[in-house]
């Protein structure tokens, strides 16, 4: 037996790596870390999206649509495939009534056991048929004789998992992980001494799981549980103390003042084709005065889609670059770095200043030579992803480090930054407007700055609902608009976490239009595609080859097609305020008058209703996002965005605004009386990736 086996439990503490825990090999452990799980607390943490009940078995004639559950009956009939795409048909009866169980695929010892007059105890969903009730590929289990296996004693957890782990095998390894964190986690119990009531960390994390047959399925939006309350106080309070830490250290450290001279402002600034806003101007002014202090610049500029940030980064680059800094620009993909390199490089290159690009996808001789011309300060301006700042990338001279979309980074990619840009000025960029009162709390290691109007000239969108059952209109007007040469976008989202998914949904879009106008030019790109793949397909469409553009949300954010002026979403209902404003975003950046079609299903909910009204008489995504905040019920979750980092595991900031106040006096109490408890809640929330107690 391997050393890894035989690992005893007392050597275990809560930042083991996964790979030296029991049962966890090579494989295993490459397919945790893409799961964010490096350690044991990072299992620990890795909490459920939803629950299973398994521990009661619901009568047949008792079955809701829609609403999973475990049912129980004997097996009346197997109709085995009559070829590989036809399914395997059970009929199942209990208690009277009668349903049909399809399955796809089935093992020879699964498919063994499915004999009539054997019982069956499946668990599934059932599924609107003509025919009765259905119940498509149900876990099950068969057994001879009534009664049938024990029922589960507490609800069952469902986990995100990848590819190669199995619900079992990542509820085993996470249920396992608890009891090996139980002394570390009442040790540090024992030492807590709080001024609020709240539930010890270990108590919480048992109840969330191993949950109780009566605990609420959705556990998760239930903020006010005692266990998700204690969870939820402690992840804010860890990031909150993690930023201020991170705050602190960054103004501890010295950077390089870069004096921005009024010649070398005017240089940039007389060679743009339009003139700065006021608000560009004041933002400006504060970027400026930040550059010219010697310790690093920490600023958030928040602007509405459009409002003009991007230039703001070229003008603070160029200032840096002319002092004998270099500035390194990063995006959260590789489709917008490629973007924002093609802007640089229209500012810059007048200035015979050099503007690299370095992605994931560049690589050998073209990756060492950028390497190179930054490590020798020959290349002072580097646009890309996170392959920035991974080894054995290095700077000569780095000034300025600018973050575009940061909203979409994580916590820890974001602490990351921190530990490779000390003593660097940062700049960090958003374009979704969140409420200043949030925004604080957000980004409490930041100072913000907002540019809050917009530059002259720009068309106004017109937003206009359509329901489903006009679908060829809107098809024919997307024709029309073809034909005085525009261009459109046709957005797919997420259905439903257990339907489509939104690439299937978004090749099936392409398939149609393709059929449906034969005589245009149909493109599609989805989060799945590989990257090559995608920017040729988005390069083709910015050259006006594809006419439209069929995709997923991934188009959400910074994407620039000037002759874009229509853009169609479907199931807009499935959205919030501020991602529909976002992808509205991407059409109107030209001179023609610009449409944003929404296409429903119907009977829209009250809720879609409000928001689709609120849209269409808004263009100010300020006053979206404080619309927004109003509409979302405390069940919202907004960490589970289709698109980006999620910022939290079990904290939301719009859902626990309530409780921000709370925490922050917590946090402050903690630091002052308690400062190893807060510590040591930063370090498990944010394990491995945060160290702030050195400089």
């Amino acid at each position: 037996m391997c050393r890894r086996h035989t690992l005893r439990k007392s050597v275990i503490d809560l930042y083991t790596p996964v790979e030296q825990l029991p049962r966890v090999g090579p494989a295993v452990s490459q397919k945790l870390h893409r799961l964010g799980c490096k350690t044991l607390i990072d299992l620990v943490l890795h909490l459920p999206f939803r629950y299973e009940d398994k521990t009661r078995i619901t009568p047949l004639r008792d079955a809701l649509v829609g609403q999973p559950a475990l049912y129980e009956g004997q097996i009346q009939s197997v109709l085995p495939k009559r070829h590989p795409k036809q399914p395997i048909r059970v009929m199942m009866s209990a208690q009277g009534a009668i349903a049909e169980l399809v399955f796809f695929k089935l093992f020879p010892n699964q498919l063994s056991g499915l004999k009539v007059g054997r019982w069956i105890r499946c668990f599934g969903t059932v599924l609107p048929s003509s025919k009765g009730l259905k119940i498509a590929h149900p876990e099950f289990v068969t057994f001879d004789e009534c009664p049938g296996p024990d029922l589960d004693e507490t609800l069952t957890p469902v986990y995100p998992t990848t590819a190669g782990i199995s619900q079992a095998r990542i509820r085993a390894l996470v249920q396992q992980s608890v009891h090996w964190a139980k002394p570390a986690l009442l040790e540090e119990a024992s030492e807590e001494t709080l001024p609020i009531s709240l539930m010890s960390c270990f108590e919480a994390l048992c109840y969330i799981h191993f949950p109780k047959p009566d605990a609420p399925i959705d556990l998760e939006s239930h903020e006010h549980h005692p266990a998700v309350k204690r969870l939820v106080f402690e992840e804010h309070a860890a990031y909150q103390f993690a930023m201020r830490k991170a705050r602190q250290q960054m103004q501890q450290c010295h950077a390089r003042p870069f004096e921005t001279k009024e010649k070398i402002e005017s240089a940039f600034v007389n060679r743009l084709s339009f003139t700065l806003t006021q608000a560009q101007n004041t933002v400006w002014s504060e970027i400026k005065q930040d550059l010219a202090k010697a310790t690093p610049m920490m600023r958030l500029v928040q602007g509405d889609v459009g409002s003009g940030k991007t230039v703001l980064a070229g003008l603070a680059a160029f200032s840096v670059i002319q002092s004998g800094g270099q500035a390194a620009i990063m995006a959260p993909t590789e489709l917008l770095a490629n973007q924002l390199a093609t802007q640089f490089k229209k500012w810059f290159e007048p200035f015979e200043i050099p503007v690299a690009l370095l992605t994931g996808s560049i690589k050998g001789k073209a990756r060492k030579q950028i390497s190179e011309g930054l490590e020798s300060g020959n290349i002072p301006v580097a646009v890309g992803t996170h392959a920035l700042f991974q080894n054995p990338i290095r700077f000569q001279n780095l000034g300025l480090m600018v973050v575009d979309e940061q909203h979409r980074f994580g916590v820890e990619q974001r602490l990351a930054l921190y530990q490779k840009g000390q003593g660097t000025h940062q700049l960090v960029m958003s374009a979704t407007p969140i409420p200043r009162s949030l925004a604080m709390t957000m980004w409490a290691d930041l100072d913000i700055s907002i540019v809050s109007e917009r530059p002259p000239g720009r068309q106004p969108i017109q937003t206009i609902a359509v329901p489903t059952s006009r679908k060829e209109d809107v098809i024919e007007r997307l024709d029309a608009a073809i034909e005085r040469e525009e261009q459109a976008f046709w957005v797919c989202t997420l259905v439903n976490e257990n339907e489509t998914l939104p690439q299937e949904a978004a090749v099936k879009a392409f398939e149609s239009l393709t059929q449906r106008l034969p005589h245009r030019r149909v493109g599609c790109v989805h989060g799945q595609m590989p990257s090559a793949e995608k920017e040729k397909t988005l390069a083709a469409f910015r050259a006006g080859e594809i006419e439209v553009l069929v995709s997923t949300t991934v188009i959400e954010v910074g994407i620039d097609i000037p002759k874009a002026t229509l853009m169609v979403i479907e199931n807009p209902e499935r959205l919030g305020l501020a991602q529909l404003h976002q992808l509205r975003g991407r059409v109107g950046r030209g001179q023609k008058s610009s449409f944003c079609v929404l296409l429903y299903d119907t009977p829209l909910s009250l809720l879609a209703k409000k928001r689709i009204e609120i849209l269409r008489s808004s263009d100010d995504g300020f006053e979206l996002a404080e619309e927004d905040l109003k509409l979302r019920g405390p069940g919202e979750v907004l960490g589970r965005r289709q698109t980006g980092a999620r910022q939290f595991k079990i904290a939301d900031i719009y859902r626990d605004r309530a409780l921000i106040g709370d925490i922050q006096s917590l946090t402050d109490y903690l630091q002052t009386h308690q400062p190893k408890v807060v510590e040591s809640w930063a370090s498990r929330w944010h394990a491995g990736e945060i160290v702030l107690t050195q400089v």
